[in-house]
């Protein structure tokens, strides 16, 4: 009943690759509070067809959360019960933005697969620099700075990590538009040309989901507990949030899943605020409407 199209018209505007804005949550550099993003490009209409009627009522649902909450955006949901994709603008999920703070789970895995990280209790050891996050200004095992999206943590990692390496991993998890090299290691996904789409970010992480990826038995285990954001009525909800600020301008992600004992759904979220949201709100905004679209899609969460 809300907007849907199939898997091959899904795959189809992952192949045209369309190119947009971007955005970040946290600054790459420590002296700037803000990152770079850029204006969006318009992205060629007509890439779906819905079924009109069912279009219709899609923007009378997942519209009315974006209303309600004061943002525009889009809302993108894989759902396994009927194999469909479910938006309210499959125009806006072709375009492509920085990831921001999403990549937490990509820098995650990869620093799990080279080594770099054993498991979730690896020790992030602060460098004793205060940052305007208080959270960041002490030791953080692995799971607590994905948990409080810890910039310089995972800056770190990402340098232990390399460029060779980086580069070499993304190619081998298909995580496209990522612009990685020695100067750009640390910031590639919070400023600069790396750009990715909610329809992107969607099929990664159901291929993550349903263990399509090249990862060994011990990285799934240890995403699915760093991932894991709550657990209620037999459904586990997991993911990871994303936010890019400069001036005005304000993008928020949320890029996850929900499991059941016999149905899961893939969820991501892309928002700007309005005039009509208090700035104070927008974080805990990702999250909630996508626990709100997965409640309208039936997941009792």
């Amino acid at each position: 009943m809300r907007a849907t199209t199939t898997l091959s018209a899904l795959l189809l505007a992952l192949a045209l690759n369309l190119n947009a804005c971007g955005g970040e949550e946290q600054p790459a550099n420590e002296a700037s509070a803000e990152s770079t993003m850029e204006t969006a490009a318009e992205t060629s209409a007509a890439i779906f067809k819905p079924d009109p009627a069912a279009q219709v009522d899609s923007v009378a649902g997942f519209r009315k959360l974006l209303d309600s909450a004061g943002v525009t955006g889009n809302i993108l949901v894989y759902d396994s019960r009927d194999g469909q994709y479910y938006s309210n603008d499959f125009n806006r999920c072709a375009k492509s933005w920085l990831p921001a703070s999403t990549f937490k789970i990509v820098n995650t895995m990869i620093g799990l697969e080279t080594g770099e990280l054993k498991n979730k209790h690896d020790l992030f050891a602060w460098d004793s620099i205060p940052r305007r996050m208080d959270a960041w200004n002490r030791d953080l095992r692995l799971i607590e700075a994905y948990q409080v999206s810890c910039v310089p943590c995972y800056q770190q990692l990402a340098r232990r990590i390399g460029p060779e390496r980086m580069n070499a991993w993304l190619d081998s998890i298909d995580y496209p538009g990522m612009d990685v090299n020695s100067e750009t290691i640390d910031t590639f996904w919070l400023e600069g040309e790396s750009r990715i789409s909610s329809l992107q970010q969607l099929d990664f992480v159901h291929r993550l989901l349903k263990q399509e990826l090249p990862l060994s038995d011990h990285t799934y285990k240890q995403l699915r507990e760093i991932m894991l954001l709550g657990e209620s009525n037999g459904l586990r909800l997991s993911g990871k949030t994303g936010w890019s600020i400069r001036d005005e301008f304000n993008i928020g992600w949320f890029v996850g899943m929900v499991e059941g004992p016999d149905s899961y759904a893939c969820v991501v979220v892309n928002i700007e605020p309005t005039e009509r949201i208090e700035p104070d709100n927008f974080p805990m905004v990702r999250q909630k409407l996508a626990m709100q679209a997965l409640r309208q899609m039936g997941y009792d969460l």
